[in-house]
């Protein structure tokens, strides 16, 4: 069994080492394996290769490519090719090549009317209108694309009448200064009349002058403090003419009253409720938005969020004085001096020479005390502290300086 299989390998690699002959080039002509019958003219000795077998070969090579190419629906490439196999064919190829021509000029005419049924049915008669003539160039006799192109023809000549209708309809319009509907008007005119028309011109015209119209509106609401009418004012300018930059800048000047208005309620609120601080926040980021309508509020506001704290500061400066503590009163007392410049503070201010004089008072006192206990006077020391304790508690280190006295047992 080996050796058989030996045998037949051994006659197989003879067969294919096998010298080829132009008999086998013409050969596989015959059957049509035009790529290999040029292999094998090409292969065979210089003496007996023929030139005219080899280009011809290559001539229907080329040829039968051709009819690959619109096998693969690609016709412009096989037009491509047929216009250089034109001055190169042989007499006897003639009408073959005739024919060729024929299918690729079919199937270019076919693509192209496809193309157009496609604009048509998408309502795009101008592209359908285009492509249509295409085909037509490449087929005039292609009755499918004769009857649509006569079809999207009229139905392009209608939409120009009613385009032009439109149109002056729109002049109309302005005539009687409607320009919102002569807008109206111009955009039907225009995507009929399409993008190079006069109506599309006078449509751009139109819209600036509207959105200019509605800008200068929503400044004047703006201006009033009407923030809603102001906001669809300028959304109507916005949308008339988007990248407008003063409509950009009305835009922030709307967002900036909107905010502003919200931090000064609630500044408001805070202030009522006693959170002094939260509305001095709020009052400084109203204040930073700087909204011209709102200076006067927010100057009013300030100014009764700066009452209530001093009122806050009053209250617990009279219980540190029922609390003996003359310091921390005073420190109260001084802080709406300064804040308020003493003006509607009146009792605040005799407060503030009470409260010197006492506080002066416990300085003398201390200062006895302090020179009683450098001189060993525990006594004096004791008196003069006392008397200072009961003219101020916190003053200095009054308070801490009793509680260290020695007990007298009572």
């Amino acid at each position: 069994m080996l050796m058989r299989r030996l045998t037949v390998l051994l006659l197989a690699s003879a067969w294919s080492c096998q010298a080829v002959t132009l008999e086998d080039g013409d050969t596989e002509f015959r059957r049509a394996n035009f790529h290999k019958a040029l292999n094998i003219y090409t292969q065979l000795p210089a003496d007996d290769q023929n030139a005219a077998r080899i280009e011809r070969t290559r001539y229907f090579l080329m040829e039968q490519n051709t009819r690959e190419l619109l096998h693969l629906s690609r016709p412009e490439d096989a037009a491509t090719m047929l216009d250089f196999l034109t001055p190169i064919t042989p007499a006897d190829r003639a009408e073959e090549l005739l024919r060729l021509r024929a299918r690729t000029e079919l199937q270019i005419s076919e693509r192209y009317y496809n193309i157009g049924y496609e604009y048509s049915e998408a309502n795009n008669p101008e592209a359908a209108s285009e492509a249509l003539r295409v085909s037509l160039s490449w087929n005039p006799n292609h009755e499918n694309s004769q009857k649509l192109l006569v079809k999207t023809d009229d139905w392009l000549e209608v939409q120009e009448q009613i385009g032009e209708d439109f149109y002056f309809q729109g002049m109309e319009h302005l005539r009687t200064h409607e320009d919102l509907r002569a807008r109206t008007s111009f955009m039907h005119a225009a995507s009929m009349l399409g993008e190079e028309s006069l109506a599309q011109s006078r449509l751009e015209g139109v819209t600036l002058q509207l959105a200019e119209e509605s800008r200068a509106l929503g400044r004047m609401y703006l201006e009033a403090g009407l923030t809603g009418p102001a906001w669809v004012a300028i959304l109507d300018s916005m949308h008339l003419d988007p990248t407008n930059s003063e409509t950009m800048e009305l835009v922030q000047a709307i967002e900036d009253q909107v905010h502003s208005e919200a931090a000064l309620s609630s500044a408001d609120l805070a202030t009522r409720g006693g959170a002094v601080e939260a509305a001095y926040a709020l009052l400084a980021e109203a204040r930073v938005l700087g909204v011209t309508q709102h200076l006067q509020r927010l100057v009013e506001l300030s100014e009764a969020n700066q009452d209530a704290e001093n009122q806050k500061r009053y209250r617990r400066a009279r219980a540190y004085e029922l609390d003996n503590q003359m310091v921390h009163a005073y420190e109260q007392y001084q802080a709406i001096k300064e804040d308020e410049g003493g003006f509607g503070w009146e009792d605040v201010l005799v407060r503030i020479q009470a409260l010197e004089s006492r506080l002066g008072q416990a300085g003398e006192a201390y200062d006895r005390a302090i020179s009683a206990e450098a001189a060993g006077n525990q006594a004096v020391y004791a008196e003069a502290l006392t008397e200072a304790l009961h003219l101020s508690v916190d003053f200095k280190d009054v308070r801490a300086r009793f509680l260290a006295l020695p007990s007298t047992g009572e």
